[in-house]
Formats: C-alpha cells, structure tokens, sequence
C-alpha cells in the first residue's frame, strides 16, 4: 500500500521518555534564548501529549526535532515504532 504524505500533515505518534525528554530539551534551550535576548521566556513546559497518550505535530516539525534519533541501532523517541498521518482525502 503506497500513502501519499505532505510534510505539512500532522502525524501523531506516542513518544517514549526519551522523545518526551527531547520535547522537554527543545522547550528549555527556547525558553533561555528568548531570555538571553531580553524576553520573559515561553513560560513552563505542558506535555503536548493528549488524553490517548499521543503526540502530534506536522511531519517536518516531527523529522526536525526527532530525525537524528531514528536509526537501526537507536533506542526510539516512539513507541511503538509508527506514526499516524493525517491525510486530506
């Protein structure tokens, strides 16, 4: 089966310790640029993670703060290792 996916798709996918814990590393490092620069910060981290326990973004957003993680011999920011697009019919 072939799917057709833009990078602009939200995709939703359920994010282990470790992907909750880059989530967490991206918020920190924005939060201190923002103040280095005179700004009152992006606030305290929320879990974007929803009641079913996933996490969506669009899929450039999600290879962007993810990608350098994916691997054969990685432990995975995903479990289980699947994402769900949302695609336009």
């Amino acid at each position: 089966m072939e799917v057709i996916a833009n990078l602009n798709n939200n995709v939703k996918v359920k994010l282990t310790n470790i992907g909750i814990e880059r989530l967490v590393n991206i918020h920190n490092s924005l939060n201190e640029v923002v103040k280095k620069s005179n700004g009152i910060g992006i606030g305290e981290w929320k879990s974007p993670v929803d009641k079913d326990g996933y996490y969506t973004t669009q899929l450039w957003s999600l290879i962007h703060d993810f990608g350098d993680m994916i691997g054969v011999t990685l432990e995975s920011p995903f479990n289980p290792i699947e994402l769900i697009i949302s695609a336009r019919r």
